[in-house]
């Protein structure tokens, strides 16, 4: 790192460790250290998200968000009542084989290798080599005569979704002060630590609304949402995808704030909702652009 960035990057450190500090000290901090970010991958997507917020075509979150897209195309597709199981002794959509890659990606390991007797590369490998484009576009063709073991792997990957948020808290953080530390520059821990709750929260207005193109030309987007099936309802960022005419959006999980809704989101942000005659909920409502105003989320009124 260069001498006038490590002082540039030392400054933000310092505003942030003092408590005084902003999105705006959080967005300068993430891109000084961007190009550093080396082999840590969860600061490297955090910092892309700042860099490219316009709309993102890669990245982890990228790559989740494709995988549960590609899940719920599928099972809404071949695996509903109603609808025809997918024949893979015929020509089937390309999609597919990259629905099966982002299982392997996601399946664990250990489970992997109990059930199968392979390890994750192992299991890519025999998708690639089992699965091969058609000479029809976008459609694949699987191999004839699979052993045994090649087709209990494709069972087992075709039996459930596996969606798993991207990365967490304690991910980003550790590796935000490994970055630090890695490029020689000065931090004071306790004082870094004691900041950290609005450090994240900020991180997450960084990437609330922000638009994703998926790799088989849907869209997706982030939202801040409540998780509400804690008993204390905690802030998370969601990734809602639009499968396409037809078919039903879904959304997961991104990142996990870990911070509990009534510490950070204002009154403001609660509606009231009738949701049956003479029946009425009240719950937050995040579906909107957003700022923090003294520690708290509310909405940018214009």
């Amino acid at each position: 790192m260069k001498l006038a960035e490590k002082v540039k990057a030392q400054k933000l450190l310092k505003n942030i460790e003092s408590g005084s500090f902003d999105e705006n000290d959080v967005e300068m901090l993430l891109m000084r250290l961007r190009p550093y970010a080396g082999d840590n991958h969860v600061f490297r997507e955090a910092a892309d998200f700042v860099a490219h917020n316009d709309e993102r075509y890669k990245g982890l979150v990228n790559h989740s968000l494709d995988g549960i897209a590609l899940s719920m195309k599928f099972f809404q597709e071949y695996g509903m009542d109603g609808k025809a199981p997918l024949d893979m002794t015929k020509e089937f959509p390309g999609y597919i084989k990259s629905f099966l890659l982002y299982q392997t990606d996601k399946y664990p390991e250990a489970e992997l290798r109990e059930k199968c007797s392979l390890s994750r590369r192992q299991a890519r490998e025999i998708i690639n080599d089992v699965i091969k484009n058609s000479p029809t576009a976008g459609y694949c063709v699987l191999k004839e005569n699979l052993k045994p073991k090649k087709l209990e792997l494709l069972r087992l990957l075709f039996s459930m979704v596996i969606s798993k948020p991207v990365f967490t808290r304690g991910q980003f953080l550790s590796e935000l002060k490994r970055v630090v530390y890695e490029n020689d520059i000065e931090l004071d821990e306790a004082k870094f630590d004691a900041q950290a709750d609005a450090i994240i929260v900020l991180f997450a207005l960084l990437i609330h609304e922000v638009p994703f193109k998926l790799s088989f030309g849907c869209n997706a987007v982030c939202h801040l949402y409540v998780y509400e099936q804690d008993q204390n309802p905690t802030v998370r960022i969601s990734g809602t995808c639009n499968l396409g005419e037809g078919l039903v959006g879904v959304s997961c999980s991104v990142f996990d704030t870990e911070l509990p809704a009534a510490k950070i989101l204002s009154e403001s942000l609660l509606v009231r909702r009738e949701v049956a005659p003479g029946y009425n909920i009240t719950s937050y409502d995040l579906n909107r652009s957003l700022h923090l105003v003294n520690g708290l989320l509310w909405p940018i009124n214009i």
